[in-house]
């Protein structure tokens, strides 16, 4: 049943960049809070501080999702087939042979 494993394959693919995004949410709030080079007082004095904060939370949310997804869909394994297994690997004898220099 196909339709199965493609939705359990969506909803594994959307919790990792759910939680990559709310990591980078947090990670971006954690810069600003602790004043990590200067980030935290520059924004305090600029003009638009929540378009400032929201633009950098949303880039560091997006490239987290991004990140997480991408690494969820390198941890899943190959798709078995148990009515076609794969046959075993056999050496190949080759012949070495020189170069014609």
């Amino acid at each position: 049943m196909r339709g199965t494993s493609d939705r359990v394959w969506i909803g594994h693919l959307l919790v990792n960049g759910a939680l990559g995004a709310g990591f980078g949410v947090l990670l971006a709030t954690a810069f600003v809070a602790a004043d990590l080079a200067g980030l935290g007082s520059l924004m305090g004095r600029s003009i638009g501080v929540l378009p400032g904060f929201v633009l950098l939370a949303s880039l560091f949310g997006v490239a987290f999702a991004f990140m997480a997804a991408g690494t969820a869909v390198m941890l899943v394994g190959p798709e078995r087939d148990d009515d076609h297994p794969t046959p075993a690997l056999v050496p190949v004898p080759v012949r070495a042979r020189r170069s014609g220099r």
